[in-house]
């Protein structure tokens, strides 16, 4: 399980301030609860990472855990952005889903070379339903994750950022 900040070092405490303002985050437990709850991803799988937040925003970061925010520097993110919103409404980030969606058992489509030609330009396709149900998904090729797709019923949505879909549809 990484380490969520609930207990922190007397150099962290004494200095959190001066993070960038960044502080470990709370709502650690319940991004872990998600996880393992839509994508069987559980918490020993993401040790030696650490969730950062800073108070009063959404966004919710991952670093390595014996990593900490400079100090002194004002910074706009630290690691990797991990939700654009906290739980229980946000979803993990395609940044994210692409680093540690290898690990997920649950709520994962494989794509064949022609189903991912649909997702790229932004089509639905037809799926069939899975036991998570409606919600976010990983996607993935025989090649490895390629990001989040969402279910509704039985269509799948890429969820793939303009990017993405720009550089590997052509």
């Amino acid at each position: 399980r990484p380490d969520s900040g609930p207990t922190t070092t007397t150099r962290e405490a004494s200095l959190s301030h001066d993070f960038g303002g960044f502080e470990p985050c709370e709502q650690a437990p319940a991004i872990l609860a998600k996880l393992a709850l839509r994508y069987g991803i559980e918490g020993q799988d993401l040790a030696g990472h650490r969730f950062w937040q800073r108070p009063g925003q959404r966004s919710i970061w991952v670093a390595s855990s014996p990593a900490l925010p400079p100090v002194g520097v004002e910074v706009q993110g630290f690691g990797m952005l991990a939700m654009r919103k906290g739980p229980p409404a946000g979803c993990m980030t395609n940044s994210f889903l692409r680093r540690f969606g290898h690990l997920a058992i649950r709520s994962v489509y494989t794509l064949s070379s022609a189903e991912l030609g649909l997702v790229l330009r932004g089509q639905p396709i037809a799926v069939e339903p899975q036991a998570t149900g409606d919600g976010p998904c990983i996607l993935r090729t025989e090649l490895g994750v390629v990001g989040r797709g969402r279910i509704r019923g039985a269509i799948l949505v890429g969820e793939l950022p303009r990017g993405v879909r720009s550089a590997t549809a052509g």
